[in-house]
């Protein structure tokens, strides 16, 4: 081994115990303490290490746990997103993201991530691991047309990574209209994604939800209703603007009320006044959504009234039908008496569903 191979080698074994030592003072210390900080500039130099890839690599994945401790850190670790090995590039993109908002005043950092991302002759891994740091460290106007192209991205798991990022940005209409395009994406996770980001969005994004209930591809409405259902009381008002909307259309307004229902209790005082919609289908699908909410109701005297009067009282016999076995469920004798008269209607339907009903409540 002559002179220069034998410096290049001690160099590498320096640089790799450097690394094992602040690995340890990394892992037992605070993320915010001195020592951390002290550490930074030991694994600056290592990531600029030409011997060792996974040194570099090593270096940048410390540098991420360090988290905000490391900014002084971010002109390195975006020199290195141009590294010629794909793993030092993911993890440097990782660190960024760790590090957080500091990132995004560094136009320099905020570039090259999103250069990062538009290469779409780079590594997926790579791709995706800028596309989740310049989420974490907020969405910019730069960095959103971006993100936005990159929900067309041919590779899905970036589509998703830019849905992502998208979450916590502004809703500005440019990017909720994107993401609307984007539920109807052909995976799943990604338009699972998409609705995540636009429930974050306030209003707007709601909207977005609201109206997606009748889209033509049933995994969209499904993925629609899913997430305002998960977004429970805070999208009722949303959702109640959508029935009292005149311009709406009669299947809009059963899908809501279905939505109503799945979120609960809390909606209840909604579907009492969807008892009382022009279209049948509407009423209908109001008082079963009531009728699964179950014993609630009894507690909202003013639907479990209209319930009583409409048993008997509705036009149309599928939402006589309807209520009964809504009030068959609710399960207070109170209902007697209707369901009692229930029994005489002209329709069979409506006769056995208050017959059933009579039985449930005993």
């Amino acid at each position: 081994m002559n002179a220069r191979a034998r410096r290049s080698c001690f160099s590498a074994v320096a640089v790799g115990i450097s690394l094992v030592f602040v690995s340890i003072a990394v892992s037992e210390g605070s993320s915010e303490s001195d020592s951390d900080r002290a550490s930074v500039p030991a694994l600056i130099k290592a990531l600029r290490n030409p011997a060792s890839s996974r040194d570099r690599e090593a270096s940048a994945v410390l540098l991420a746990q360090m988290g905000p401790s490391a900014a002084a850190a971010v002109p390195a670790l975006t020199r290195a997103l141009d590294d010629s090995e794909w793993q030092v590039r993911s993890a440097s993109a990782f660190a960024l993201a760790k590090i957080g908002s500091v990132v995004a005043t560094d136009r320099e950092a905020v570039g090259a991530l999103i250069r990062v991302l538009s290469n779409s002759r780079d590594r997926v891994e790579v791709r995706q691991a800028a596309a989740w740091a310049l989420g974490q460290i907020g969405a910019t106007a730069d960095s959103l047309p971006a993100l936005v192209s990159g929900l067309q991205d041919a590779n899905w798991t970036v589509r998703q990574a830019c849905a992502r990022a998208l979450g916590g940005s502004v809703a500005q209409p440019e990017v909720v209209l994107a993401l609307e395009k984007a539920l109807s994406d052909p995976e799943d996770p990604v338009r699972q994604t998409v609705a995540w980001s636009v429930s974050q969005m306030g209003p707007g994004g709601v909207e977005v939800l609201v109206r997606a209930l009748v889209h033509p591809v049933s995994d969209v409405r499904q993925t629609a209703s899913q997430t305002l259902r998960r977004m429970g009381p805070p999208a009722i008002p949303i959702l109640f603007r959508f029935l009292q909307d005149l311009e709406v259309s009669e299947e809009l307004r059963q899908r809501v009320t279905e939505v109503l229902g799945l979120i609960g209790p809390s909606a209840v005082p909604e579907l009492a006044m969807a008892l009382m919609d022009k279209a049948s289908t509407v009423r209908e699908t109001s008082a079963r959504a009531l009728g699964e909410i179950g014993s609630h109701v009894v507690n909202h005297n003013e639907a479990f009234s209209i319930l009583i009067g409409m048993v008997n009282g509705d036009p149309a016999w599928p939402v006589r039908e309807a209520c009964a076995r809504a009030l068959g469920k609710i399960g207070s004798s109170k209902a007697h008496p209707a369901l009692m008269r229930a029994l005489e209607d002209a329709q069979p339907e409506v006769r056995q569903a208050a017959a059933w009903a009579l039985g449930e409540i005993g």
